[in-house]
């Protein structure tokens, strides 16, 4: 999940599609049973440091679909 969250743009790819996949993916994974606030790569507030990315990112659509799931666990963004 991180990794789509952290992920831009492929070049050479149209950008509504991208979004579009990489939207579809990221709530597969959660309907699946994938745990954002789980994993190694992240120190501290997993969770944080992914809608800190979505928001570098600016996926909003990412971050409805993370809040869908994990609504108790709204909170604050890290800063960079």
């Amino acid at each position: 999940l991180l990794r789509l969250a952290r992920r831009d743009l492929s070049s050479g790819m149209d950008p509504v599609a991208y979004q579009q996949q990489t939207l579809d993916l990221f709530t597969l994974m959660l309907e699946k049973g994938a745990d954002p606030r789980a994993g190694h790569q992240c120190k501290g507030d997993n969770l944080a440091v992914m809608r800190f990315w979505l928001k570098q990112r600016k996926r909003e659509d990412m971050l409805q679909v993370l809040q869908r799931y994990f609504p108790e666990e709204a909170g604050s963004i890290p800063s960079a």
